[in-house]
Order: structure tokens, then C-alpha cells, then sequence
């Protein structure tokens, strides 16, 4: 096997552990309002019902089936393009914030309302900001956390691939963020082996004096492709 080949083996083995590493048992599922538009993971096995049109804009809710919990997922007009900290200050968000978080591309506020903790988090766009909104019980945040940071962390919107609307199986989305990291670290490894190998082949790089790749053609090429690679999964962890 060449090494280009093993390290493109290498990723696609590591690749799964991830993907596998999130619980099948909440049967997480992408929601996406429209195409380009807001989108976020749901776990379906907890938000199992329909609670109707999103207040704000085009979007969905999702409910308990008990009504414990909510998960509202929706695009909000913005069209003065607002900043998110003027977006939120318009908003008059309830006194008592007890999480804020806000930077030029995103907010995130939380707090505590009849037992209850509620989570917002909003991304900007064009003319919109793209939107989750979470309320869970307060008693049960140690559980909550992770399902509402996942959710979090998968809002995307304006950037989106996504070329549907409704659910799909998170199988079918763009990687999560711990996908993008390793494709990122992977591709600069790759990209940097790679520059070595070429340099090596090319008889550009003398060091170590004794290895077998100086001077050797075939090294230039297998460096080449093994950087060209590396950059390909760096531009797919930008982009995804």
C-alpha cells in the first residue's frame, strides 16, 4: 500500500468512531426549515412531537411527549442586519440572565423561569438569524446538558448544504464539529508529510541524509498527492 493510500485508509477508520460516538437511542435527526435556512439536530426519541409552527419566523417546534420540554428551531427576520448583541437587546430578553454569551456572529443566553431552564442561541446571516430555542426542567440539568450542547453546536444556517427542508437522518448532514476537527488535523499532518515527501523526491531537502526518498521521483508524487489530499480535507473542515 503507498502511503497516500494508508493515510486516506487511516482517516476513513477513525472517521466512524465519531459518527458512532453519539447515542442511537435519541435517534437524532437534522431539521432543516428550508433550504440554506436555519437547521439543527433533533433528537427525535425525546422531541417526539409536533407543537406546530415556530412564533418567530419559519421554523418548527418540537415537544416532550409529557410537555416537560420544547425545542423551538426557526429562522428570525433581521432585516436591518442587526448585530447579534442589537438583536438581543430588541428583543428585551427577561431579567435574571444567568449564561451570555455574546460575539459579532452569534449569541447565547440561558436562565431560569418557573423551574424551568430556558436556552437560546442565535446565528447571524443575511437579513436573518437563525435560531434555537430550548426549555427543559431546571431538576434535570445534569441529563439535559449534553442533548442541549449537541444541539447547540449543530445550528447552522446561511452556509448550509442542505438542499431539503423537514427531518433526515443525521447520517445524511454535513460531519459535526468533532468531524471537522479531525478532518483538520488529519489534513495539516497530511499537508505537511506530504510537502516533506515532494521536497525529499525532488532532491530539495537533504534531510536526514540517510533516508531512502532523496533524489527518488516516485517519493515527489506520492508527496504531491499525499499534500493535495491533506488540503482537500482541510478546505472540507472550513467548509463543513
Amino acid at each position: 500500500m503507498t502511503p497516500p493510500a494508508l493515510l486516506i485508509t487511516v482517516a476513513i477508520v477513525l472517521v466512524p468512531d465519531l459518527t458512532n460516538a453519539q447515542p442511537h437511542a435519541l435517534d437524532w435527526q437534522r431539521y432543516n426549515v428550508a433550504a440554506g435556512s436555519a437547521a439543527a439536530d433533533v433528537p427525535r426519541a425525546i422531541f417526539s412531537e409536533d407543537g406546530g409552527p415556530a412564533p418567530d419566523g419559519p421554523g418548527r417546534r418540537f415537544v416532550l411527549a409529557d410537555g416537560r420540554a420544547d425545542l423551538t428551531v426557526q429562522a428570525v427576520p433581521n432585516p436591518d442586519g442587526a448585530s447579534p448583541a442589537a438583536f438581543l437587546a430588541a428583543r428585551k430578553p427577561p431579567s435574571g440572565i444567568i449564561y451570555r454569551r455574546v460575539t459579532p456572529r452569534f449569541f447565547v443566553v440561558s436562565s431560569i423561569r418557573n423551574d424551568r431552564i430556558w436556552y437560546n442561541r442565535c446565528n447571524r446571516a443575511a437579513g436573518v438569524m437563525h435560531c434555537v430555542l430550548i426549555n427543559y426542567p431546571a431538576a434535570e440539568k445534569r441529563r439535559w446538558d449534553p442533548i442541549v450542547t449537541r444541539i447547540s453546536r449543530s445550528l447552522s444556517g446561511g452556509w448550509s448544504r442542505s438542499t431539503f427542508a423537514g427531518l433526515v437522518p443525521v447520517g445524511q448532514t454535513v460531519p459535526n464539529s468533532s468531524m471537522r476537527t479531525l478532518f483538520l488535523v488529519i489534513g495539516v499532518i497530511a499537508l505537511l508529510v506530504g510537502l516533506v515527501w515532494t521536497g525529499q523526491g525532488a532532491g530539495l531537502i537533504q534531510w536526514p541524509a540517510q533516508s531512502f526518498m532523496i533524489n527518488q521521483s516516485q517519493w515527489m508524487w506520492y508527496g504531491a498527492s499525499t499534500a493535495f489530499g491533506g488540503l482537500l480535507l482541510i478546505f472540507i473542515s472550513r467548509k463543513a
